[in-house]
């Protein structure tokens, strides 16, 4: 008997090798529809059932895009179709339509299935359901957009994922300028080399933090201005890789607050402290000036005598010289209490250019002993001034004396001070503006605002407080004071006095302390007011 036999065992393992295919495709949770060559369906698995709602029956022989939303457009199709057709794969998402009407997004994947021969015969796409994942993202982009900081992403190699409309606010940029550029075109120039380092070693070692605090950083804008950020970064790892998520605030306001706060305090520890001096000054000057009135009276009453009683002509030469200490001692005195006890304004409007003539004529003595030639160049048609007279005469024979004694040793050429004025035209209005040039000696550069502090002084006699004065009386009026230099010698003493009337209600700053010590004194000035009479 003759068997004839037929080896399958290949067909076996075919068959069972398409059972297990069949049974992973019926069991996948993704999507999977095979598609004949024109597009219509030909099998889909029970997930598609689950997930959209139509059954095989219900779509086999259907063209796919009965789940159309309408929200991909026609051309994307058409690219979709291009690219299969011609045997490559697409990968895009889809915003479809389930039976019921619902909405959801799959992620899709579309390739080609060849016959034997290399021919196409079908297609295959499998597709998976992110509908959860578009949520996340889609509350996760609103929180973005709508948080009040600047949200930056950047990856790895320092470029740029993401940015909020608050980042566009921020740096004055598009988003499609920023995505995908270096994320050092934020940072200023004169940081940007070392950037990248920084960058780097916070990828290998960074741990969320906040930057900026206890130091300045800055960002840049598209327009080239810089700005004080505070920065927060936060790294948290993707499949993408670790990303760098920045938050960044704008705090210039900020800054500008903590700056005007931290001079504001300047400020107040600066007038508590010279309150304190003026006190201290105003009762020195009170308990000093009636013993000085009673030496100089006392001179004076021996210096009017007939010569001849006295010895000889080395004592007269010593009360003079008496004399002449004691007149300077209670100019001192009156600087001291001037300053200790500064009066409210009695303004008035006034003519500056003979005002400043006036304190020409208060600082002559000073000028004649100098032999300083003095100028004046008065713009003509300049507006009346609304200020206390006595107070800015007194202020400008104090800035011209200061000039004249600056002129002091002067040998290469005379000594000389020219007095200017011309209307300026400032941010807050119209002003006048003096200026008082000397040729003398000059002023140590950084020493232009120390100057105008009580007390300082860089000459050998003197209380320091003939500038402080000076300044004071010009804040008063509103109006600034500043030292400059004269060119290649001498000092130019500015003062910028505004037009408009000021307010004449500030209370004068003496204390309760001075108004005692007045009162205390009262009676014995009566009596050496009446032996002096």
């Amino acid at each position: 008997m003759t068997r004839i036999g037929e080896d399958v065992t290949e067909s076996r393992q075919s068959e069972e090798q398409l059972r297990k295919l069949s049974r992973a495709v019926e069991q996948s949770p993704s999507t999977v529809i095979i598609t004949d060559a024109r597009g219509n369906i030909e099998y889909a698995n029970p997930r598609f059932t689950q997930l959209t709602g139509y059954t095989l029956d219900e779509v086999r022989g259907k063209n796919p895009r009965l789940l159309k939303s309408g929200e991909t457009s026609p051309a994307e199709y058409q690219r979709l179709w291009e690219a299969i057709t011609a045997g490559g794969e697409w990968r895009g998402v889809f915003h479809n339509k389930k039976k019921n009407g619902e909405l959801y997004w799959e992620a899709t994947c579309i390739s080609p299935i060849r016959n034997i021969d290399g021919a196409i015969t079908h297609f295959l796409a499998v597709k998976e359901d992110i509908t959860k994942h578009k949520h996340l993202e889609e509350r996760f982009r609103r929180v973005v957009e709508s948080t009040p900081n600047g949200i930056v992403m950047v990856n790895q190699k320092g470029k740029i994922v993401l940015v909020n409309v608050q980042t566009e606010r921020l740096f004055g940029y598009e988003r499609e300028e920023l995505v995908g550029r270096p994320v050092e075109m934020l940072v200023p120039e004169r940081f940007r080399d070392k950037h990248p380092r920084y960058r780097r070693h916070f990828f290998t070692n960074g741990r969320a933090r906040t930057m900026g605090i206890g130091r300045d950083l800055f960002g840049l804008r598209k327009d080239g201005s810089e700005f004080s950020v505070e920065i927060g970064l936060s790294p948290f790892e993707t499949d993408e890789g670790k990303l760098i998520l920045g938050a960044i605030v704008d705090v210039t306001e900020r800054k500008a607050l903590e700056r005007e706060l931290e001079e504001r305090n300047r400020e107040i520890a600066r007038t508590q402290a010279l309150t304190a001096m003026g006190r201290m000054a105003g009762m020195v000057a009170h308990d000093l000036r009636n013993p000085l009135s009673s030496i100089k009276m006392s001179l004076q009453m021996l210096a009017a005598q007939n010569r001849d009683e006295w010895a000889a002509e080395a004592e007269q030469e010593l009360k003079q010289i008496a004399l002449e200490q004691v007149r300077y001692m209670e100019e001192l005195m009156t600087d001291l209490l001037s300053y200790s006890r500064p009066d409210a304004l009695k303004p008035e409007w006034l003519n500056l250019d003979k005002l400043l003539d006036t304190a020409v004529i208060l600082a002559q003595k000073s000028i004649d002993e100098h032999k300083v030639q003095v100028k004046t160049s008065y713009q003509a048609g300049l507006p009346t001034l609304h200020g206390d007279a006595d107070k800015l005469r007194r202020a400008f024979s104090n800035i011209i004396v200061n000039a004249v004694q600056a002129t002091e040793n002067l040998e290469e050429c005379r000594p000389q001070v020219n007095i200017s004025t011309r209307l300026e035209l400032g941010d807050h209005g119209p002003g006048i503006r003096v200026e008082i040039y000397d040729n003398g000696c000059g002023i140590e550069p950084g020493q232009e605002d120390n100057l105008f502090e009580p007390f300082f002084t860089t000459r050998a006699k003197g209380t320091g407080l003939g500038l402080a004065i000076v300044k004071r009386i010009v804040d008063q009026h509103r109006g600034s004071v500043q030292l400059r230099p004269g060119g290649r010698t001498g000092t130019c003493v500015v003062v910028v006095l505004p037009t408009g009337p000021v307010d004449s209600s500030l209370e004068p700053a003496s204390t309760n302390e001075l108004k005692k010590v007045k009162e205390r004194r009262a009676p014995r000035q009566k009596v050496l007011s009446s032996i002096e009479n």
